[in-house]
């Protein structure tokens, strides 16, 4: 099942997926004639050096005490060819009740965000959602309709969620997340193992050279990796044993295109232990993988002796998927 966060604002809201809530329309405030634009947040079911995880509605709940969580929100509209924000509602920060049934938002400064008044009536407005909240790791570029990551922490996951509607329309926002969710397991070949007569195996580096940035086109729902500035994301620095099953050596969140992906390079240096003291040493052996924004990428390797690497790459939405083997 895919994974996401749906943002509903405003009147009646319906919303297929994992929950249908109904809202009663919200009145005019007295004697201003506005009308506040009310959101609820809703989550479907959350799944799981780096050990990165994914975030959840829990993380939608801003924390007075250490000043995190919450998303950022930007209401825009276009009046004279000119880009218009929404009075309090230009890169504000919201929380979600994350232990209600329904996970009502409000703005962390408690100002409210009101429809515009003197408008045309079919004036079309744009919501850009996006989180963490802030600006540490994305930055919003509301006239292209885009959000640049622009630092990547491999532990944090990244979200965003777009919608337009005209006044009084239920806003719907469903998050997505926009960074490849990459785990590595690596096991070594018994038949092998035996073959040689090892005594131990051991891993001593595994990386994976990927883009270093990203960014996500709100209306087109698409995400593209800036292939010309790499990063290496190392999971394992320093020996440690490796194991004759799959075994993890880490989770991170990596940037990527969405829909075919983006190639990276996987390195990976790891040595067999004979009696006598001898080792058979194999230094940054180099493989070709696949990792997609959006999911839950596994890259499971198997390792040996002087044999080229194969491998072969599947990936889903957000969840496990069949795993891209690797065998060297």
């Amino acid at each position: 099942m895919k994974k996401y966060f749906f943002l509903a604002s405003v009147a009646v809201v319906a919303l297929s997926s994992c929950s249908n809530e109904e809202i009663s329309e919200v009145s005019v405030l007295p004697g201003t004639g506005a009308t506040p634009i009310e959101f609820t947040a809703y989550t479907g079911r959350a799944t799981r050096i780096y050990s990165a995880s994914e975030a959840g509605i829990g993380n939608l709940a801003y924390n007075e005490d250490n000043k995190s969580g919450g998303f950022s929100l930007t209401g825009v509209y276009t009046v004279d060819n000119e880009l218009a924000y929404i009075e309090n509602l230009n890169n504000a920060v919201y929380t979600a009740d994350a232990e209600a049934e329904t996970h009502s938002c409000s703005s962390v400064n408690g100002k409210l965000a009101m429809w515009p008044s003197g408008v045309s009536s079919d004036m079309e407005y744009s919501f850009y959602a996006y989180y963490p909240a802030g600006s540490q790791y994305t930055v919003l570029d509301a006239e292209q309709g885009k959000l640049n990551i622009t630092v990547v922490d491999p532990e944090t996951d990244v979200m965003a969620a777009y919608e337009s509607a005209t006044a009084g329309d239920a806003v719907a926002l469903e998050f997505q997340h926009l960074l490849a969710q990459v785990e590595i397991n690596v096991q070594y070949d018994e038949s092998y193992y035996a073959s040689i007569g090892a005594t131990d195996a051991q891993l001593t580096s595994l990386s994976l050279r990927a883009p270093q940035y990203s960014t996500y086109d709100f209306a087109e729902s698409s995400i593209v990796a800036n292939a010309e500035t790499l990063s290496v994301y190392t999971f394992v620095a320093e020996s440690v044993s490796a194991n004759p099953s799959l075994t993890g050596y880490g989770t991170a969140m990596i940037p990527a295109n969405s829909g075919d992906g983006t190639s990276c390079e996987l390195s990976i240096s790891y040595y067999f232990a004979l009696p006598s003291d001898q080792t058979l040493v194999y230094e940054n052996k180099k493989a070709n993988v696949t990792i997609v924004a959006g999911c839950k990428n596994v890259i499971n390797v198997t390792v040996k002796g002087d044999t080229p690497i194969s491998i072969t790459a599947s990936v889903a939405p957000w969840e496990s998927k069949d795993a891209q083997p690797v065998n060297l």
